[in-house]
C-alpha cells in the first residue's frame, strides 16, 4: 500500500466514514442514473468554497422539507418532497465524499511537504580552489647550481588542499622554465597556477669586467745615423839655439 493510500483512509476512518461513500452508485443513492450522472458532473466542478456552502443550503432545505412532510394531505405534494429529500440526500452524499477527497489531498500534500523539507538540499560545489605562489614569481636560479622550489598553497571552500607540482628546471643549460601548480578539491573542481624559472650564469659577467681594467708594459728599441762637418785652427811656437 502506497503512502497516498495510507493517509487517503487515515482521514476516512477518522472522520468516521464509510468508504463506500467514496464509491456511491446510483442504486445506493437510490436515484435514477441520469441523475446521479447530474448531481455527480456537478459536484465534481465545485470548488472547495462551492462544495461547503452547497452543502449548508441543502441541509436547511433539507431540514426544511422533513418539517413539511408530515403538514400536508396531499399525496403528491409529500410524494414530490419525499423525491426532492431523495435527491438532496443523494447530493449531499456525493458532496461529502468530495470534501474528504479534498482533504485526503491537502493531508497528502502537507505529507509530501514535510518529508521533503526534513531532507535539506545539498549544494553543489562549483568554486575552483585559490592557489598561492610562494616566493617569486619569475624566480633566477644560478647555471649549475641546484634549483629548490618554494611550492605553492590552495585554499577551497572545503578547507586547505594540497596542491600537485609538474615540471622541470635544468640548471646545467641556460633557459626559461616553467613549473605548474594543479589543485583539485573533492567536487572535481581544478585550479592551476604556473611559476616561470629562469637559469642564468652571472659569473660570465664577472669575468668580463676585469679584462676591462689592468696595466701593461713594453720595450722598444731603435737606431739612428747621423753627419756632422767641421774646420779647426792651430798655432805652432818653437825655440832655437
Amino acid at each position: 500500500m502506497t503512502n497516498i493510500n495510507k493517509v487517503l483512509l487515515t482521514v476516512i476512518f477518522s472522520l468516521g466514514i464509510p468508504f463506500q461513500v467514496l464509491a456511491n452508485t446510483a442504486n445506493d443513492l437510490g436515484i435514477s442514473d441520469d441523475n446521479f450522472m447530474e448531481i455527480s458532473q456537478r459536484v465534481n466542478s465545485m470548488s472547495l468554497i462551492e462544495l461547503t456552502t452547497n452543502k449548508a443550503q441543502l441541509l436547511l432545505e433539507q431540514d426544511n422539507l422533513n418539517n413539511s412532510i408530515g403538514g400536508t394531505q396531499s399525496p403528491s405534494e409529500n410524494k414530490k418532497i419525499s423525491e426532492r429529500l431523495t435527491l438532496i440526500g443523494a447530493e449531499l452524499e456525493l458532496i461529502q465524499g468530495a470534501l474528504i477527497a479534498l482533504g485526503a489531498v491537502a493531508i497528502i500534500s502537507t505529507f509530501d511537504d514535510d518529508s521533503s523539507s526534513s531532507t535539506p538540499a545539498i549544494p553543489v560545489d562549483t568554486s575552483a580552489p585559490v592557489i598561492t605562489i610562494i616566493g617569486s614569481n619569475p624566480a633566477t636560479a644560478e647555471l649549475n647550481s641546484t634549483y629548490i622550489d618554494a611550492g605553492a598553497t590552495a585554499m577551497d571552500n572545503t578547507g586547505a588542499i594540497l596542491p600537485v607540482a609538474s615540471g622541470n628546471v635544468d640548471t646545467s643549460t641556460l633557459g626559461s622554465y616553467t613549473i605548474t601548480y594543479t589543485a583539485t578539491d573533492p567536487s572535481g573542481n581544478s585550479a592551476t597556477a604556473t611559476r616561470t624559472v629562469n637559469v642564468v650564469d652571472t659569473s660570465s659577467d664577472d669575468d668580463d669586467d676585469d679584462d676591462d681594467d689592468g696595466t701593461g708594459t713594453g720595450t722598444g728599441t731603435g737606431t739612428g745615423t747621423g753627419t756632422g762637418t767641421g774646420t779647426g785652427t792651430g798655432t805652432g811656437t818653437g825655440t832655437g839655439t
